[in-house]
């Protein structure tokens, strides 16, 4: 059997996948975690299998994620739908309930949440509310693993029977779709759409399901007709009728069904937070705040960790390892690629993980805490002035962990000029990849202000998205202004599972992509620095293979002061991975050898570059694929490598000049 799980943003569909399957789904206290399908086997139930879907408001979709849900329940038809809601505000869950029941397909609906409902002085009568609605209603908390069985046990049976149908509003827009329904039923057949739901998508214009009808002249002009004589009676247009008869099914059943709870603790502390945290006095400054504590016990504390215990501690062990190796007589070519290349590359980036993981954590933490949707609604003002919304901001902060997810996840953006423009920016956030360059060229450059100089970098690339983002919002076709409508979610304290499971997730990533990628590029430079073109081993690397390939490019970086054939490697290695970038260098140099190529002003011009130059291969194809089209991301890439190259530029100018 296969199950899908369907539901609104942040209403926690993954963490019942979670529960479901024993997965480890990303969980967020925000809207638009999920925005790609995700698959398991239900426990105990090995034929079992279950999608988690991206969270919806309606099956009539206004982004491309949204559009992945409506796809999947219309055209790969699911066995079961498990359709979870809010309990605590099941006033929208249902909302998307009475569409789901348009689809045919057998429905169960899971009340998630319900401990929370309870504990405030709330109840639902399931029974009542399943008999209107035409389908089960079971009652579950996916964050304490209640109700789980009963839901398994509703999913095996409700296979079994037909479903009845849902409770109706009979007025002229009831009507009206029952005739559509008469109307569209041929077409809708050959298309393997419900004429319930095909009906309901011509009445609010959905364009791609109507497309995919191919109605004749004579039904088009019959439907026209009768949603032309609705409107006139009703006064509104088809889609705000629609909206209206459901809204008003969905009061009367919270009216008859639903007691709603007392305001809770949780409410209350969440409403007097707001007051503080969103106002429109405080916000900015506590924001600031915050960031800045997040900075400071990253690379303050966490950096101190990391130069003075972790990576004197990394350097003891691969000495350690060097000596055994001379002391076993391992020939000195085996000993220099294990020394030079491998242990060299893999522990130049090695040596940033604490600071990576402090950065991580405190991400986590304000994600799963509430504020980080908090922070949308605090830049809506600002960004607005620069041709975007709010809902930018999620993505844009998701990029300093990763840029792969922080693109993924402006596919939740309504508007298309918005997705690009997000999509096209996010590369400018500082990611987590970019941390071991900047704490290195920091600490060996710039001791006494090493934190300094990170921060500066960090708001170099929040300046050059501000200073960028009205120019690309301009080439693109302006879209109908819309207000910024996002759920703001209670304040809830992290869950240790839940914040833990997201720092392994992305450290994990970080340690996969330093023993495979940073590991073979490692291995692969010194290869090349240690061989010339007729694989003969050479005395000094200006002999090698790898400074005839960094030497073609090098002129093209002697205006921004690293014009070193040695570094001009390290930058192409790090369109695998900025990580390699370290590496590379590493392999070449060695930390302590930065400074026969590098002054103060040309490693500052060298951090502006590596800050804006082009997004790596995994961030790239991420943008291909959110794109649609080679042409822009080729256009994506070239933009990052032309600005770099020009702020770089600028930046050594002045260095010199000012020095």
């Amino acid at each position: 059997m296969r199950l899908a799980l369907v539901g609104n943003r942040n209403c926690g569909k993954s963490t019942l996948f979670n529960r479901l399957t024993g997965g480890n789904a990303r969980v967020g206290n925000f809207p638009g975690v999920t925005v790609e399908r995700k698959t398991g086997t239900v426990l105990g139930h090995e034929d079992w299998e279950i999608v988690d879907l991206p969270g919806v408001c309606s099956l009539h979709p206004s982004s491309p994620d949204e559009t992945v849900t409506r796809d999947f329940l219309l055209y790969e038809r699911p066995d079961v739908i498990i359709n979870a809601a809010d309990a605590t505000a099941l006033e929208r869950g249902l909302y998307l309930s009475l569409q789901l029941t348009q689809l045919g397909i057998p429905t169960v609906l899971a009340l998630n949440m319900s401990d929370e409902l309870r504990a405030g002085g709330g109840s639902v009568d399931e029974r009542s509310l399943s008999a209107a609605l035409g389908l089960p209603v079971v009652s579950v908390s996916a964050q304490l693993g209640h109700g789980l069985d009963e839901l398994l046990e509703q999913c095996a049976s409700v296979q079994q029977r037909s479903q009845s149908q849902p409770i109706q509003n009979f007025s002229a827009m009831e009507s009206c779709l029952h005739a559509l329904e008469d109307i569209v039923g041929p077409a809708a057949g050959r298309a393997g759409i419900p004429a319930s739901f095909a009906a309901s998508c011509l009445l609010v214009g959905d364009g791609d399901i109507v497309s995919r009808l191919e109605l004749g002249a004579g039904a088009s002009v019959r439907a026209g007709r009768l949603i032309a004589d609705m409107e006139r009676e009703l006064g509104h247009d088809g889609a705000e009728a629609l909206v209206t008869s459901r809204y008003a099914i969905v009061d009367r059943l919270c009216r008859d069904y639903v007691k709603h709870p007392d305001q809770s603790r949780t409410d209350r502390l969440t409403l007097s937070a707001d007051r503080l945290l969103a106002g429109g006095v405080t916000a900015t400054p506590i924001f600031v705040c915050v960031m800045l504590g997040i900075f400071y016990l990253s690379f303050g504390l966490a950096g101190g960790f990391s130069s003075h215990v972790f990576g004197p501690a990394l350097d003891a062990l691969f000495s350690r390892a060097d000596a055994a190796m001379l002391r076993l007589g391992v020939h000195p070519l085996v000993r220099s690629l294990v020394s030079d290349g491998i242990l060299a590359g893999i522990g130049s980036v090695l040596r940033f993980l604490p600071v990576i993981f402090a950065l991580l954590f405190m991400l986590s933490l304000l994600e799963q805490c509430g504020y980080l949707a908090r922070i949308a609604f605090i830049a809506d003002r600002p960004f607005s002035r620069l041709g975007l919304s709010g809902a930018c901001v999620v993505p844009l902060l998701l990029g300093f962990g990763c840029t792969v997810p922080a693109v993924t996840a402006a596919r939740t953006l309504p508007d298309a000029r918005e997705r690009l423009a997000a999509a096209t920016l996010t590369p400018f956030m500082s990611c987590s990849a970019k941390l071991p360059v900047y704490s290195l060229f920091a600490a060996a450059f710039f001791p006494r202000g090493h934190a300094a100089v990170i921060f500066a970098l960090y708001l170099l690339g929040i300046l050059s998205m501000v200073l960028l983002s009205p120019f690309l919002c301009r080439t693109q076709p302006k879209a109908e202004a819309l207000g910024l409508i996002m759920e703001l979610p209670r304040y809830r304290l992290p869950s240790p599972r839940d914040t833990l499971h997201l720092v392994r997730e992305k450290s994990t990533d970080f340690l996969r992509r330093t023993f495979t990628l940073i590991l073979l590029a490692s291995i692969a430079v010194w290869f090349m620095s240690s061989f010339d073109s007729k694989l003969r081993p050479v005395s000094t690397p200006e002999q090698s293979l790898l400074s005839g390939v960094g030497g073609f490019i090098s002129p093209l970086f002697a205006p921004l002061g690293f014009g070193d054939w040695r570094v001009c490697t390290a930058l192409i290695a790090g369109l695998l991975a900025k990580e390699a970038v370290v590496g590379t260098l590493g392999v070449l140099l060695g930390t302590s050898g930065l400074g026969t190529v590098f002054t103060p002003c040309s490693a500052l011009s060298f951090l502006v570059f590596v800050l804006l130059y082009t997004p790596c291969a995994a961030a790239l194809s991420c943008l291909h694929h959110e794109t649609g089209s080679a042409l822009k991301t080729a256009g994506i890439a070239l933009f990052h490598l032309v600005l770099a190259w020009l702020c770089a530029a600028v930046t050594y100018t002045f260095a010199v000049w000012f020095t």
